[in-house]
């Protein structure tokens, strides 16, 4: 699907901050992946977004129900002579492991982190606009320049301490994005609208549109329906109404 741009919409707020950190996570692996100052001051960036990301005290909590919920779905799947059990059984392992892993660490899942004082001093300096210059902040500065190797083996270390977690937050969108097929659709005069079976807990829409069409799509859900209109930029790199038909795939995971 290398022609196609994916668009992602989450129905629920576990899911949007699950997104939002596996982006974070995303980010901080490209940043380790590459040298230099700025890359290390961006690692640093990303990671502290990570932090007050996690700096939610119902979140966990949040996520291990909807751990929980996807475990007993794929439960029903148990004596189904089409599902692969072993697999299955892998992954239901899994999903019990990490509800056990989030119910047995205490605090939020950022304490380790919270806690470090020069980690701390830096967060509190990027929360201000253009913060953690040398003037700000001379230990970071001085961090900065210590050896490449010093600097990286720091971030990765800082950045292990979410490394279950992570493999957590990675089952968990696995499983919802494979959770359903994409379809066909087709946004007449650049509007689709689709109404919800109520009695499913969609948690996320994806979209795929080519990237030959010169539109992107603003999507809108209500607990009944969910309404996408396509749009495009003007001349003036404006947002304008795209009037054509657009032919795209559509998702709706649960």
């Amino acid at each position: 699907m290398d022609n196609l741009v994916l668009y992602e919409h989450p129905l629920h707020e576990t899911v949007r901050i699950c997104l939002r950190l596996e982006c974070l996570f995303a980010q901080a692996d490209y940043r380790l992946s590459h040298e230099g100052y700025w890359n290390n001051r961006a690692a640093i960036a990303t990671l502290i977004d990570i932090v007050n990301v996690l700096d939610r005290p119902d979140f966990k909590a949040k996520l291990t129900k909807r751990l929980l919920l996807s475990k007993d779905n794929l439960s029903q799947h148990l004596s189904d002579d089409k599902v692969d059990q072993s697999r299955l059984g892998d992954i239901l392992q899994q999903l019990t492991d990490s509800v056990q892993y989030l119910q047995n660490s205490s605090g939020k899942l950022n304490s380790e982190l919270e806690q470090n004082e020069f980690l701390n001093s830096v967060r509190m300096r990027l929360s201000k606009t253009g913060g953690a210059r040398n003037f700000d902040l001379p230990m970071y500065h001085y961090w900065l320049h210590l050896s490449e190797d010093k600097c990286k083996q720091d971030i990765q270390h800082w950045l292990s301490t979410f490394h279950d977690f992570k493999n957590i937050l990675d089952l968990y969108l696995m499983l919802m994005r494979q959770s359903t097929q994409f379809f066909n659709v087709t946004a007449v005069n650049g509007y689709y609208e689709k109404m919800f079976d109520t009695s499913i807990d969609y948690q996320l829409l994806r979209v795929y549109v080519d990237k030959t069409i010169c539109a992107f799509p603003d999507m809108s859900v209500g607990r009944h329906r969910v309404n996408l209109h396509f749009f495009t930029l003007n001349e003036a790199e404006k947002p304008a109404q795209f009037k054509e038909d657009v032919d795209f795939k559509l998702a709706l995971c649960v």
